[in-house]
């Protein structure tokens, strides 16, 4: 058991020396590997600082995984602090580099987050007389009056109304 524990760790020490060694050649493969080692709990390998540190490593040369990676830790806080504009930087890069439909999806999930709506009176009157209102457009105002008074969700809802450019 003792022995094995120890030549297992040897083995999984060299092995990453060796991603390491990769990593400096610039060898994405490995750089792929180094964060899925530390994103993982494989031997107690699970490091997020690491993990990011790599993700933001394969990132700067422009490796769609890695660009997506870096991404999910600034929108997480995984390993760095919580950074929605640089998780866009990284997400935007991933979908344009690697056509990543799950960084296009968090694109979505942050543009929901961040988008300012409009909430005044005069806006939701607008709306009313507007000539193409419909059910859509009175489901619209409940949730632009129910986000007036602080429900995220509701705000969440009417920013995509307007991002499905139902608005």
């Amino acid at each position: 058991g003792m022995l094995n524990n120890m030549m297992g760790e040897m083995k999984s020490s060299t092995n990453c020396d060796s991603l390491i060694d990769g990593a400096k050649r610039f060898d994405m493969s490995s750089v792929r590997q180094l964060v899925a080692m530390y994103e993982s709990d494989q031997n107690g390998s699970k490091d997020p600082s690491r993990a990011f540190f790599w993700a933001r490593y394969g990132a700067e040369y422009k490796d769609a995984e890695c660009s997506y990676k870096a991404g999910n830790a600034y929108f997480n806080g995984f390993g760095v602090n919580k950074n929605l504009k640089n998780a866009w930087k990284f997400f935007e890069q991933s979908y344009r580099i690697g056509g990543y439909t799950n960084a296009w999806e968090a694109m979505d999930a942050i543009k929901s987050m961040v988008l300012p709506i409009p909430t005044t009176e005069n806006y939701i009157q607008a709306l009313r007389n507007a000539p193409e209102y419909n059910s859509k457009t009175e489901e619209l105002i409940s949730n632009l009056i129910k986000a007036q008074q602080g429900d995220t969700y509701a705000s969440m809802l009417a920013g995509n109304y307007y991002l499905d450019g139902d608005g």
